[in-house]
């Protein structure tokens, strides 16, 4: 790979993860707890497993650096979907955790300006 790549790549790795730590702030302060972040599941991987209420909610971060990408709702694949099923449903058994109810939440993350502006879109499948 080229210096401008490894650096274009830098950047991306860069902005993703401030995405991610900006929307796991954005849902906590709605009143959604916290129980991990890039939750290693086999081959999958979950961007953030909350609790909201009874429900395990699972956040897929989609971070866009600009408007040309699409937004990140779109950017959720069928094959992500099963990807974060799959991957929810082993965190499940492997944790034992007892639940009624699963949600897949997705957050669209931009920049705009120098800020971030985040889109949080409940409930996507």
């Amino acid at each position: 790979m080229t210096r401008a790549g490894r650096k274009k790549q830098a950047e991306r790795r860069r902005l993703g993860a401030a995405g991610e730590t900006a929307a796991v702030g954005f849902l906590k302060g709605r009143g959604l707890t916290l129980i991990g972040t890039n939750v290693r599941v086999g081959r999958d991987e979950l961007d953030a497993v909350f609790l909201d209420g009874d429900a395990v909610v699972v956040v897929e971060v989609k971070t866009r650096s600009t408007a040309m990408m699409g937004d990140g709702l779109a950017a959720v694949t069928g094959r992500k979907m099963r990807s974060l099923r799959r991957g929810v449903a082993r965190w499940l058994r492997e944790t034992g955790r007892d639940c009624d109810h699963v949600r897949f939440d997705v957050v669209d993350v931009r920049p705009a300006g120098g800020e971030l502006t985040l889109e949080w879109f409940r409930g996507v499948a």
